[in-house]
């Protein structure tokens, strides 16, 4: 039997159109035959509380657990210290002014279809590699 190793995997983003457990499940099963892995080797799974995923009875996790059982679930603590930050930043003026604005501003782009593709177009056009870097400004705490 070949030795097996701990590790954590990113095998890629995937697209697909429902995100109830069952798709998720077979999304999940498929990639990882793809990538000649399985579940049975699985022995954590962290996502966030939504109830697709994180549900007991027919969520995502429940799936997984039915197959391999020491595929322990986990809520993703960096999802819920992302929900009290924003919980927090709500609570000061100036930020959520600025969160709204910009949350208004994404719904907007995405509402028209040619609103999204003059954002792309932009987006091309003025690529990261366009951007000066202004890290020289910076003093490297080493150099303090």
């Amino acid at each position: 039997q070949p030795e097996r190793r701990l590790g954590e995997l990113f095998l890629g983003f995937y697209n697909t159109e429902f995100t109830n457990s069952l798709t998720l499940f077979t999304l999940i099963t498929n990639v990882l035959t793809e990538f000649k892995l399985s579940v049975t080797d699985c022995r954590g799974q962290c996502y966030d509380g939504a109830a697709n995923v994180s549900g007991y009875i027919t969520g995502l996790q429940k799936r997984i657990t039915d197959v391999e059982n020491r595929a322990l679930y986990v809520h993703c603590v960096a999802h819920t210290l992302n929900l009290v930050v924003q919980d927090d930043m709500m609570k000061i003026d100036k930020i959520r002014d600025f969160l709204i604005m910009i949350k208004s501003i994404i719904v907007y782009v995405r509402s028209f279809p040619k609103r999204q593709a003059m954002f792309h177009a932009l987006q091309a056009e003025h690529d990261s590699n366009k951007i000066p870097n202004h890290s020289d400004h910076f003093v490297q705490l080493d150099d303090a």
